[in-house]
């Protein structure tokens, strides 16, 4: 992912504001797209397959089937 020079400026200017920490643009740019990796991983929706599997699972563990609603 690719970040406009805007963007990167704005992603500077709330990481200094958060951190104290004055990034570079290269350094910008490569901490934006991580960031926006990870929310875009831990966001992504469950197939129903995955969401099967781990009903699956969690009454292996658990011994006892758990619904979810």
């Amino acid at each position: 992912m690719r970040l406009t020079a805007a963007q990167a400026k704005k992603f500077q200017i709330l990481y200094k504001n958060r951190f104290g920490i004055q990034l570079s643009d290269q350094e910008a740019a490569e901490y934006a797209a991580r960031l926006v990796r990870s929310v875009k991983f831990v966001y992504e929706p469950m197939t129903l397959v995955e969401q099967d599997y781990v009903l699956a699972r969690q009454q292996e563990l658990l011994g006892r089937r758990t619904v979810i609603e």
